[in-house]
């Protein structure tokens, strides 16, 4: 957060929540972070998922300033 003075709240928000899941995740990364139905994903899962993800939507060409959508049924996108 070097430059905190040039970002909205929104994103202030957003940085905070991130760093909060973080933490989780190293403090605790076999918990259970999401819960759905009969599935269970721990903050370990989690964050290998969402870095997948990442490296997926850089991959394509999209980064920061691209506005994307992810659509599906829960239970696929916990799968991803």
């Amino acid at each position: 957060m070097c430059c905190k003075h040039l970002q909205s709240p929104i994103q202030l928000i957003v940085l905070h929540i991130l760093q909060c899941f973080d933490t989780a995740a190293l403090r605790n990364p076999d918990a259970i972070a999401i819960m759905y139905q009969d599935e269970r994903v721990s903050y370990r899962t989690l964050q290998e998922l969402g870095n997948r993800l990442a490296h997926a939507i850089l991959e394509s060409g999209l980064g920061k300033g691209h506005v994307i959508g992810l659509y599906g049924h829960r239970r696929y996108l916990l799968s991803l």
